[in-house]
């Protein structure tokens, strides 16, 4: 007799069936398969979401309780086949090829999740309802099903002492921000995460036959200079990048059915690259529509905007357009605020010999009523913005004069007691005042600007910094805005100034001391610390 590929002779002579010693450990495969996309069972819920919204839903609702989460949608049903080979899966009787066969199967349909109902919660119990049928599984048990009244929607409901409840929360908190339609957890709404942004623009990019290869938005943010997008599939967070040399502002990208399957945070990222030149211009964009608008903005939103203008121009992006934009505020009789761009300054200004253009200019606690706003444009700047305009329009500030008929009587008399006030105020509660921009010399400037760029960035770094009177203690005030109060005869202030304005490199560590422990200083500031501390030798005393 011819011997058939399944059969050998064995020992003794018995044929043997080859296929029985080649048997698929399909719990193995099944582990390593959703382990690879997953770390745990607490990022299920996020999962089933991005499950939901791919499936059209525009409501979810995930609610939680002891050792158990549901989710709750009102998207179209899960395939009938899909669930037929999920009872294949999750029938341990079955035999191993045809289980096989619903995991390949499951698996070139895109349906990860539930993979991860099989491969993740082992020993757990859970119910599906979707399309008029309904699954329960339990450990020990084999699977059911039985048919469901309702035919709308679909019903997961999981229970089990490793889910890690807890966890799992935070974790739908945090990938379900940007989700699409309506996302609750125990009621309360968590897709919200772009009402954090100080304004924001939708983002579309077609593929060539019209459809939506890219969704999304762009925003602004009110702190921070770096550039983060956030990736997105099927309205979930898959990862977020950190973009360096770039504008600064936010987007949240979404992919959707443009990458095929599940894809993994490389495969976004990959993406993304495509992308990012398209993405950095739209930030832009946006970014000079809302200037063109500055005179309706609070003061607040119109000091960041400046900001971000100047990282802009000062990493190359649109000058030019920056430089015509009426952005700059000038002031004028009536104590009222005008604007004006670089370019109308620069047709206004005198050049000295070095190419320099002087600028009367005031700090903004300065009242304008006490000095002659006639003739050249007098503009309102704090420190940063003058430094920008400094550093990339060659722009030099002084102080227009005073008025000539100066300040009645009772005026005089007035702000002689507020003097005193304040002088004992300051020996009464050491650093408790703030000292004016206008007051501060420039080498004090200088050392604030220096410390503002080297605590920035991260999200609990104080908004603004001051030098403030007398020799108490540095403080934080919760604000808004948080502040880092420097009372300017405090030992440990005056050695860090010192410290920085020999070398500005130890910014770093100055603001390390000075925010003690309840913050760390931004990764740039350290970046320049490390890299001119190996050509940098430690100060004495």
């Amino acid at each position: 007799m011819r011997e058939t590929p399944e059969l050998r002779a064995g020992v003794d002579g018995e044929p043997v069936d080859v296929r029985s010693l080649l048997t698929i450990d399909v719990d193995a495969e099944l582990r390593k398969l959703t382990s690879a996309g997953l770390e745990g069972p607490w990022q299920l819920p996020s999962e089933l979401v991005r499950r939901a919204v791919h499936a059209g839903a525009r409501a979810v609702a995930v609610v939680t309780g002891w050792r158990r989460v549901e989710v709750v949608d009102d998207g179209d049903p899960i395939p009938g086949e899909q669930l037929t080979w999920l009872m294949t899966l999750l029938d341990d009787a079955a035999p191993s090829e045809r289980r096989h066969q619903a995991l390949l199967a499951l698996e070139g349909a895109a349906a990860h999740e539930l993979l991860a109902l099989t491969g993740l919660l082992r020993g757990h119990e859970f119910e599906l309802t979707s399309g008029g049928a309904r699954i329960v599984a339990a450990s020990g048990r084999p699977p059911r099903r039985e048919a469901a009244a309702t035919r709308g929607g679909t019903t997961i409901a999981v229970r089990g002492p490793g889910l890690d409840v807890a966890r799992a929360r935070r974790w739908v908190k945090e990938m379900c921000r940007f989700a699409p339609g309506r996302v609750t957890l125990d009621g309360a709404p968590v897709n919200d995460g772009a009402g954090d942004f100080m304004c924001s623009t939708a983002l579309r990019f077609d593929d060539g036959a019209g459809e939506a290869r890219v969704t999304g938005l762009v925003a602004l943010t009110a702190r921070g200079e770096q550039t983060r997008v956030w990736l997105l599939q099927h309205g979930v967070v898959t990862t977020h990048v950190g973009i360096n040399n770039a504008p600064c502002f936010e987007a949240v990208v979404d992919f959707g059915p443009s990458i095929p399957g599940r894809a993994s945070a490389i495969d976004l990222r990959t993406a993304l690259a495509r992308e990012l030149s398209a993405l950095v211009d739209r930030a832009v964009s946006l970014m000079l529509q809302v200037a063109r608008r500055i005179a309706g903005l609070t003061p607040r939103t119109q000091e960041r905007l400046l900001r971000l203008l100047f990282l802009c121009a000062r990493r190359g992006y649109r000058v030019d357009e920056i430089r015509q934009l009426a952005i700059l505020p000038r002031a004028v009789d009536g104590a009222e605020l005008g604007w004006m761009s670089v370019e109308a300054i620069e047709r206004a200004v005198q050049v000295d010999a070095s190419g320099h253009r002087h600028v009367q200019a005031l700090y903004p606690e300065q009242s304008p009523a006490g000095f002659a706003l006639r003739g050249p444009p007098v503009l309102i700047l704090d420190a940063p913005s003058r430094s920008a305009l400094s550093e990339l329009f060659k722009l030099r500030f002084h102080p227009p004069a005073p008025r000539s008929d100066g300040q009645t009587l009772r005026e005089r008399a007035r702000e002689g007691l507020m003097r005193i006030g304040w002088a004992l105020g300051d020996r009464l509660r050491p650093g408790a005042r703030q000292i004016p921009a206008h007051e501060l010399d420039a080498d004090d400037r200088r050392f604030l600007e220096l410390l503002r760029v080297a605590v920035s960035g991260p999200a609990d770094a104080p908004e603004e910094v001051h030098l403030c009177h007398g020799h108490g203690v540095v403080r934080r005030t919760r604000g808004p805005p948080s502040k880092l109060l420097l009372p300017r005869q405090n030992p440990d202030v005056a050695a860090c100034r010192a410290l920085v304005l020999r070398e500005p490199a130890w910014a770093y560590l100055a603001a390390l001391s000075l925010l003690g422990g309840r913050s760390l200083p931004g990764k740039a500031a350290r970046a320049a610390w490390v890299r001119a501390s190996s050509s940098l030798a430690e100060p004495s005393g």
